[in-house]
């Protein structure tokens, strides 16, 4: 049942072949805000051969959210107008789990998993204007998500072959009643201007089947094959009107299904050359088959299909240098698999523009190639770890440039040679730039990563741990936009993890915090750069053992959006004419979050 926001689990009582059941209740509340409640709770336990268990996670979270936008002429000093956002979210999760696992002796076994899992959100926004006769507009956003899924895992051995593993997953979601109403005015009298409704279904069927045979005292392969089959439905249609008292009219409409067949063949070979080194290698062959069919208004359809095949090979080696230093090396090709979100159209809140998505995209390949070191302290002590790593990437994607370019008489011509042009305004303004995700060759990527963990007995806090983790990963290819070389979007260059923990088992306390720094970072399109201040994070806790099987934990964090900052540089028409419309100046606001949980076992 529910009580101010904590929920009071239903005790399950154990059964006579021996089971457990772990529980945890809880309440999340943002600051300033509405406390709302966390509750789990699972049931484990066995019946002969038959290991079974059931778990239930509920989830709800509510906040408020701010955002100032301060838009600026092309002088620093000049403001030219200052809008409010300022609204809330709220969010529902439940999850269902399951697995039932039968050993049938003789190397036999089988497991069948379950996952059902509804979701709910809502998104209310306010956008005013400070001026007097400003703009003022509210906008509503809501959308029902489901996700189900059944997996199995079976295992035998079968003589000449090796042991068998196969695996299959049948996944299902579907997201629907997903719709954004916008509204000019925030009070009673307000009217609908647009309407947005979008939802998707998604169906993913894998089948995996491989055997592992022992080659010899020190060698052994795993070789066998997977099957995925996936096929991804949109349907997106954006209604406007002009006046209150027009009727909604279609503006937009962009469905789309998508269907991919993905087949690999596989083999990796695992070889102890000597008892301090150890080989491992692999080879895929990865096939396959991308169609879509992109339906617009008036039922017209265009279809693309594109076919793939890659060789992904994968070295490793391992060499133990003394029972506490370790070396590894390692070479990977990579080949990204494509997200479906490339594919559709959707509505930039920030940036309020509608996105158009790319059906003749691909994916993806990465040579990456690392060497790490690592060195383990005496007495448990604690360990350090260094690694350095190159990637080379080829057919990046990234926002990119499709305009259809055009000379003075209308023939198809490069970008470089528009540009290179002598100015025409008329021109210009019958060129329709045009973006959506795209092919970049080549990029590059470098860096190394550090990670230590150290015991702080030296100290006399032999129960204490602090971890400390930095990486620098500097990624960078040529803007399809104006040629310069760029960060990877969203990505940073510098992120930096610290965490502590104390146990005083003598108490049955514990403390600690964890804080990460992300360095700024940045996101651009054909006509404008975001540039996005570092951000940092930190999250403080006790926890507390009441009896031997109840803990208590009181959580404080603060999240990298808080009061973060960002400049959205503006440009006419496109970059490369570098001819500055202005900037604005972003900052969010979100509130910090509490946190307490009761949780224990029987």
């Amino acid at each position: 049942m529910l009580t101010e926001g904590l929920v009071v689990n239903v005790v399950l009582k154990k059964d006579a072949n021996g089971s457990t059941t772990f529980w945890k209740i809880g309440g999340f509340y943002r600051l300033g805000h509405q406390l709302l409640p966390d509750f789990e709770v699972s049931h484990k336990g066995t019946a002969g051969n038959l290991e079974y268990s059931l778990a239930l996670e509920g989830e709800w979270r509510s906040s408020s959210f701010g955002r100032d936008e301060i838009h600026h002429d092309n002088n620093d000093n000049v403001i030219t107008g200052i809008r409010d956002v300022d609204g809330n979210w709220y969010h529902r999760e439940l999850k269902f789990t399951n697995s039932l696992s039968y050993d049938f002796g003789n190397d036999q076994s089988l497991t069948i998993n379950g996952l059902y899992e509804p979701n709910h959100n809502e998104n209310k926004q306010n956008h005013v204007d400070r001026e007097a006769d400003g703009e003022k507009l509210f906008w509503d956003y809501s959308e029902n998500f489901t996700e189900w899924e059944i997996a199995g895992d079976y295992n035998r051995t079968i003589a000449f072959l090796g042991k068998l593993k196969s695996r299959f997953v049948i996944n299902r979601k579907h997201n629907k009643d997903n719709q954004t109403e916008r509204f000019d005015g925030i009070s009673a009298d307000r009217y609908l201007y647009t309407r947005e409704k979008i939802g998707f279904k998604s169906n993913e069927d894998i089948i995996r089947i491989s055997f592992t045979k022992k080659l010899s005292d020190h060698q052994s392969l795993e070789y066998g094959s997977e099957g995925a089959f996936n096929t991804f439905k949109q349907f997106y249609t954006s209604e406007e009107r002009e006046e209150a008292t027009d009727p909604l009219e279609l503006a937009t409409s962009n469905d789309i299904v998508i269907k991919e067949n993905r087949y690999e063949i596989f083999a990796h070979h695992n070889y102890t050359i000597t008892p301090k080194i150890v080989l491992q290698s692999s080879l895929t062959t990865e096939f396959s088959k991308i169609s879509s069919d992109t339906i617009l208004a008036a039922d017209n359809v265009i279809n693309v299909t594109n076919k793939f095949t890659f060789l992904k090979p994968r070295l490793n080696f391992k060499y133990d240098m003394t029972s506490r230093d370790q070396l590894r090396l390692t070479a990977e090709k990579k080949v990204s698999q494509l997200e479906f979100f490339h594919y559709i159209t959707y509505f930039d809140e920030l940036t309020k523009e509608l996105k158009f998505g790319n059906n003749d995209i691909r994916p993806t390949k990465t040579w990456e190639y690392s060497a790490t070191f690592e060195h383990r302290l005496a007495d448990d002590g604690g360990s350090l770890e260094g690694k350095v790593f190159y990637r080379d990437y080829r057919d990046y994607i990234a926002r990119s440039d499709f305009t259809d370019y055009k000379d003075y008489n209308g023939n198809p011509i490069s970008a470089d040679q528009y540009f290179a042009l002598p100015p025409d305004t008329a021109l210009r303004e019958d060129t329709d730039f045009t973006s959506k995700f795209g092919n970049v060759k080549k990029a590059t990527g470098y860096g190394i990563e550090i990670k230590a963990n150290y015991r702080l007995g030296i100290i006399g806090l032999k129960e204490a741990l602090i971890n400390v983790e930095y990486k620098y990963d500097k990624r960078r290819y040529d803007n399809p936009f104006t040629g310069k070389s760029r960060k990877f979007s969203w990505e940073s260059d510098h992120r930096v993890k610290l965490s502590f923990r104390h146990d005083i088992s003598s108490l049955g306390l514990s403390y600690g915090a964890k804080a990460e720094y992300v360095s700024p970072f940045m996101q651009a399109d054909i006509d404008f750069d975001w540039q996005f201040e570092a951000r940092h994070s930190y999250e403080i806790f006790i926890e507390k053992n009441i009896t031997n099987d109840i803990k208590a934990r009181l959580e404080y964090s603060k999240d990298d959006e808080n009061h973060s900052k960002a400049k959205l540089y503006n440009y006419v028409d496109h970059q490369r004419f570098n001819e500055p419309d202005g900037y604005d100046d972003y900052r969010f606001y979100f509130p910090e979050r509490i946190s307490f949980t009761l949780q224990g076992t029987f």
